[in-house]
């Protein structure tokens, strides 16, 4: 009679290679993980470049091709930006088509990542003229 006393080599070679084959699955999971939380850093990184610029343009009323600030340029993440702010009279736009959009603007801008991520952001910004000051009891 033979004792049971252990597993055979056949099975021990069976169970290393399905724990490797699972070590194996896991860490490319992990290598995928850190190269999508790459991609969002960059992403968000342009969303937060594209936000100011569109910020800024709305205060600096510069019509045509416009660069982006200094500030925008020094990030890291950021190859192009291209700003494009066009006179809602002089455009084509449909959100700027309606009443009173003469004295509106479209701010349309664009930056583009390393690794290839792209974000294209787009505005309209009126223009209204200031209201006189109110009297007390003029309502």
């Amino acid at each position: 009679m033979r004792s049971l006393h252990g597993f055979t080599l056949l099975e021990v070679v069976v169970a290393g290679g399905l724990l490797a084959s699972g070590i194996l699955a896991l860490l490319t999971l992990q290598v995928q993980a850190l190269e999508v939380q790459r991609r969002v850093r960059v992403v968000r990184e342009l969303v937060g470049v594209a936000e100011g610029e569109l910020a800024r343009r709305f205060v600096l009323f510069e019509d045509g091709e416009v660069e982006c600030s200094s500030q925008a340029a020094a990030s890291p993440s950021l190859l192009s930006c291209q700003i494009i702010v066009e006179s809602c009279g002089a455009s084509s736009y449909a959100l700027c088509s309606g009443p009173g959009s003469g004295g509106a603007t479209h701010v349309s801008i664009s930056v583009e990542g390393v690794g290839g991520q792209r974000f294209d952001l787009g505005a309209v910004h009126a223009r209204f003229p200031s209201l006189p000051a109110s009297t007390p009891g003029s309502w």
